[in-house]
Parts: C-alpha cells; sequence; structure tokens
C-alpha cells in the first residue's frame, strides 16, 4: 500500500512546484470571501448577533444562554466562515514569510529558533526589509502573526475555540487587512490582483478599501461593516460574462436579458404583491443588473362576517429585503435599518 501511495503521488503528477506566490493568494482568496461572508451567515437574523454580542457587556443578560441569541444552523455556518478565514488568512502570511525569505537565501532556516545559529534571520528582520512600516507597525505585525498561528492551531489542531462575531471583524479589519494590503504593495506580489480582488464594480468606491478605512479613521460600527462586507461578498458572484469586453462585443447583452426576465417573473409570482400589484425590479449595486427584486411586508384591510376576518384589499406595503437574482447580494431591514446614512452610492432602499 505504501509503494501505490508514493507511486500515486510521483514527481509527474505536481501541478506546480516553488510558485509560493499562487498558492499564497489562493489562500488569500479563501480568507477574504469568508470574512466577507460573515454577515451572510446571519441575514435576516442580524439582530440575534447583535444582542448577543451587545450581551457580553451588560450583565443584565449574563445569565441568558447562547442559544437564545444565536439559531444552530447560522451558529454552525458561521463556524465554517471563521475556520476559513482563520485557517487560510495565517496560510497567506506563512507563505508569504517564507516566500520573502526564500528570496533572501534557500538555506536559511524559518522559524528561527536558535538566534545564535549563522544562517538565520529574524521574523522582525525579514518584515522590515520586504514590509513597508514603522518599528510599531514591524512589533504589530509579528505579535498579529503570533496570534494568527495561535488560532489557526485552536481550531485546526484541538477544536477548542471560535471567538464571536465581533471579535473576528475587528480582528481582521483592524488588524489582518492593513497587514494583508502592505504585502500586496511589494512588487513580487502586485501583479497578483485578478487571483484575488472581486470584479470591478459600477460604484465608485472599493467597499474593501472603505473597510480599511472604518477600522483606521472611526469607531466600530457592526452594521456599517457587514454592509461592506455584503458588497465585497456579493461582488465575487458576478457572472464571467459581466464584464467591460463582453458588453463591447454584444455578448454580455443576451445573458443579462436572461436575467432581467428571471428577476421580473419571481417578482410577479411572489405571494404578496406591494399596493400596486408586483415588485419593484432595480439595477443592483454591485453587478448593475435590473435584477434586485425589492420584497415588501404588506398590511391588509379586513372585513367581517359570520364566518369571522378576511382581507379585502392591501392597506399599505413598506420594503423588507432586497435580493439580486444575478450576483445574490441580498440585505434585510431588520438587519440594517438606515443604510443611507453609510452613503454608498445607489443604496437607498427602506
Amino acid at each position: 500500500m505504501k509503494n501505490e501511495i508514493d507511486n500515486l503521488f510521483n514527481d509527474k503528477n505536481i501541478l506546480f512546484s516553488e510558485d509560493d506566490i499562487q498558492l499564497s493568494i489562493t489562500s488569500l482568496h479563501i480568507a477574504l470571501k469568508a470574512y466577507f461572508s460573515t454577515y451572510y451567515c446571519f441575514k435576516g437574523l442580524f439582530d440575534n448577533v447583535c444582542y448577543y454580542n451587545d450581551s457580553l457587556e451588560n450583565d443584565i443578560f449574563k445569565d441568558i444562554p447562547k442559544e437564545y441569541f444565536l439559531v444552530e444552523l447560522e451558529h454552525r455556518e458561521y463556524h465554517k466562515q471563521y475556520i476559513e478565514c482563520i485557517l487560510h488568512f495565517q496560510h497567506f502570511a506563512e507563505l508569504v514569510c517564507k516566500g520573502f525569505l526564500y528570496d533572501e537565501s534557500k538555506y536559511l532556516i524559518y522559524p528561527c529558533i536558535n538566534k545564535s545559529e549563522e544562517n538565520s534571520i529574524s521574523e522582525s528582520c525579514l518584515l522590515k526589509k520586504y514590509i513597508d512600516g514603522n518599528e510599531d507597525d514591524i512589533k504589530n505585525y509579528e505579535s498579529l502573526l503570533k496570534k494568527l498561528v495561535y488560532l489557526r492551531n485552536s481550531v485546526w489542531h484541538r477544536g477548542l475555540e471560535i471567538y464571536n462575531y465581533d471579535t473576528l471583524d475587528i480582528f481582521v479589519g483592524k488588524y489582518i487587512l492593513p497587514f494583508v494590503n502592505n504585502v500586496l504593495k511589494h512588487p513580487k506580489y502586485k501583479t497578483s490582483l485578478h487571483l484575488w480582488k472581486y470584479k470591478d464594480t459600477p460604484y465608485d468606491k472599493d467597499p474593501l478599501i472603505l473597510i480599511l478605512k472604518h477600522f483606521k479613521d472611526e469607531d466600530y460600527d457592526r452594521k456599517k461593516v457587514a454592509l461592506l462586507k455584503e458588497l465585497c461578498r456579493a461582488t465575487y458572484n458576478i457572472p464571467y460574462w459581466n464584464n467591460k469586453m463582453f458588453w463591447e462585443i454584444n455578448y454580455a447583452q443576451n445573458y443579462a436579458k436572461l436575467v432581467e426576465e428571471q428577476a421580473s417573473i419571481a417578482a410577479k409570482g411572489n405571494y404578496f404583491p406591494n399596493s400596486n400589484g408586483e415588485l419593484k425590479v432595480l439595477n443592483c449595486p454591485v453587478c448593475n443588473i435590473k435584477s434586485l427584486i425589492i420584497y415588501e411586508e404588506v398590511e391588509f384591510k379586513y372585513e367581517y362576517d359570520e364566518n369571522g376576518m378576511y382581507p379585502v384589499d392591501i392597506e399599505y406595503s413598506y420594503p423588507v429585503e432586497v435580493k439580486c437574482e444575478c450576483c445574490s447580494f441580498e440585505l434585510y431591514r431588520n438587519d440594517i435599518e438606515d443604510v443611507s446614512k453609510y452613503e454608498i452610492e445607489g443604496i437607498n432602499y427602506w
């Protein structure tokens, strides 16, 4: 059996070798998608996350079990995204450091276990040489990498800990993303944009840059970051045909028409239309296709007879959810009540 397995994994079956950039960027891509999906795990039930995280700071909730706040299905989905996020950010960071080390010499030792050894280099020296930043930045990056290793081990080797939504949000937004951003400025990684970045979007401001700016300049706003993460998550789902080249050669038009027809059918087939008889369909702020359905809550007028109460007309309706049939962008009113205050162009539904 050992020989059979060894033969199966012989050198001729290696897909690529010594291409640390591609594999590290693949891990970055997976980690970012997982982080951006952490709001989507709780869509429509985000209030539960808010109440739970707020309860950690409020003694009046201390005797209420976690299960009261977190629905099991969403809880498990968050576990998956958390694990993907931590494992692959750590893998990205490790391969980055090893790649920089390899550039120094094939024979240097990593990590540096014995600083007195001749052929060794400290992590701080490596970071100082290859990543922009002052002394404080380098110290913070060293602490970040150690913490990432600890968190990776806690879920991968021991299965011990899953931290809550706010903790992961702040850890990634305030500490990991600035490190990633600095790494990607290095010439070695500048050409890898297409391997990890989502497609261009119709709105002017890049939501990932807005996340970085938020954690740098503002107090943490859980709902604003959730909105920005959802924009990023959905952008990864923009279809391959929805790009400038395919529109210019009239290739994308037929696909867009099919998606728009699908959205129109879904809107008309909804059981609870709005007061005008059908749901609105708007251009999506992510993919720019007219496939964003505005779902509404309906209040009926009722009449009574000897058989009881029955609806006779729609009294009024109001939007409660938006969902794109093309890229899957999705928001709920009870999750993020006032999206307009975040001043992101084209997003104001309630």
